[in-house]
């Protein structure tokens, strides 16, 4: 019983120490007015919630804490819900709760439960983060890391995969509770008294985590009780060494022409390096890229690199994609690939009044004016069209394409499919096309002259213009081959 006693007021020492240490860690929080904590309710996220509370003040940064209900334990997740809040109102901390679907987004998106309450997760949390200026700290520890590294060394992922969970990402997420074990926030939670709520499906080893940490863990433990450390340890080996290889890839790309990374490449280049099997390494960093550029929070997996690998061997055929992630797909053109995000969250329709409106990522301005020679005078790329406002039948809007629609210029009445097959228009853009349209249909598809019906000739008339946008770079690229 004394041996018992005497170890656990080592750990308890130990985890106190810890606590301490990371509180003075300011290079963590460095040029942040704020901190949004994705606080679930569990032991992990209210240490790190007291931790956080405790350490910020001293550097002048503000808490804020999160929470997200998925929607799949009922009673038990209002129950975590109106314990974050209470935990918020007591110490005074903004408090921000979100509700999502999970299970449908899985379902329609053919993610597995888990991947999907991620996805949505991090999604919520880093626009809630960017609507504040706000860094987003999550509670993961050091017996998350070892089952995070072990889990992908069992899916036979690279370097990158081993590298585990970075305690800083680019993207503003920190963890500052990663050098902290599980066994570390017991001891903090049982020495101060803090009160969690615990998740019963934690347990459930019907998902591949809780399959890990339940199952494979304890077996290892048995043959070396340090087994957490030790793949902690491993992971911060293979990220330093990825920290240099990274910067030697870095030189060799920008050499290439293929670093800074845009979102579209040169596609012969990056054929090349997907024929060296010496080099996938560093098409690996070039493609990863390119998603970053796009400004995607897409991950690039193993499989979803290997199949863009093969599809840049073959060659693909002109338009062809290869999907990565939630809406986000690799496009082959002639003789480049680009990267196409696809925004799930586009309104069906949106009115387009006059000053203009946003649909998605596409900006549209509308101005009504007087028809001048000068007014007939539009960009080779048909980002601006006029129109004439008598033609106009009820009011102007902007949707995505439905079956049935049809366009008329210059005497030829065509279906939109037809349109986009006729200029190779890849699949993933098509199904987010932005088109203008009146109560009697297709007033004008950006990139093409406006309808017969609608085009302005003399009077009072609107100026229709695409101003910025994915769509408006695309156009850009694709005139300068034809």
């Amino acid at each position: 019983m004394k041996n018992r006693r005497r170890a656990e007021s080592a750990e308890t020492v130990r985890a106190l120490r810890l606590f301490e240490e990371a509180k003075s860690d300011a290079d963590l929080y460095r040029g942040a007015n704020s901190v949004v904590l994705a606080l679930s309710g569990g032991k992990d996220s209210v240490c790190l919630f007291h931790l956080l509370r405790t350490a910020l003040p001293q550097f002048g940064i503000t808490l804020l804490a999160a929470h997200v209900n998925h929607n799949l334990r009922g009673k038990e997740a209002l129950r975590d819900e109106a314990f974050c809040k209470r935990l918020c109102e007591e110490y005074g901390v903004e408090y921000r709760a979100f509700s999502v679907d999970a299970a449908a987004f899985s379902e329609r998106e053919g993610l597995s439960l888990e991947a999907a309450c991620r996805s949505l997760r991090y999604d919520v949390l880093l626009d809630f983060c960017k609507e504040r200026g706000a860094l987003l700290a999550t509670a993961h520890t050091k017996s998350d890391q070892a089952e995070t590294v072990l889990m992908q060394i069992c899916k036979g992922g690279g370097l990158t995969s081993a590298c585990g969970i970075a305690k800083c990402r680019e993207d503003g997420v920190i963890r500052p509770l990663l050098g902290f074990s599980t066994q570390d926030v017991k001891c903090l939670c049982r020495h101060f008294c803090w009160e969690h709520v615990t998740d019963s499906t934690n347990r459930s080893t019907r998902y591949l985590r809780n399959f890990y940490r339940e199952k494979l863990l304890p077996l290892l433990k048995k043959k070396n009780p340090s087994v957490e450390e030790c793949l902690a340890r491993f992971s911060e080996n293979c990220r330093a060494e990825h920290t240099a290889y990274q910067r030697l890839s870095r030189e060799y790309l920008a050499q290439l022409g293929l670093y800074p990374a845009k979102s579209r490449m040169d596609k012969q280049t990056l054929a090349a390096l997907a024929n060296d099997a010496s080099m996938h390494a560093v098409l690996y960093d070039a493609l990863l890229g390119m998603l970053t550029s796009a400004g995607c929070r897409t991950p690039l997996s193993q499989n979803a690199f290997l199949r863009v690998t093969e599809a840049l061997r073959r060659p693909a055929r002109i338009g062809a994609r290869v999907q990565v992630g939630q809406g986000v797909s690799f496009v082959f053109e002639q003789d480049s690939l680009f990267v196409f995000a696809h925004d799930t969250g586009v309104r069906e329709q949106t009115e387009l009044c006059e000053g203009g409106a946003c649909f998605g990522d596409a900006v549209f301005s509308l101005v009504k004016g007087t028809f001048s020679k000068e007014s007939a005078k539009v960009h080779k790329i048909h980002t601006s069209v006029y129109v004439s406002c008598d033609k106009i039948i009820g009011c102007l809007s902007i949707r995505l394409r439905r079956a049935g629609d049809t366009y008329t210029v210059r005497g030829q009445e065509r279906t939109l499919k037809d349109l986009f097959s006729t200029r190779r228009i890849p699949q993933a853009l098509r199904d987010s096309y932005p088109l203008v349209c009146d109560d009697e249909g297709v007033v004008w598809v950006p990139g093409e002259l406006a309808a017969d019906r609608v085009r302005a000739e003399e009077g009072v008339l609107f100026k229709l213009e695409l101003q910025s946008g994915s769509l408006f770079e695309e156009l850009q690229k694709r005139r300068q081959y034809e």
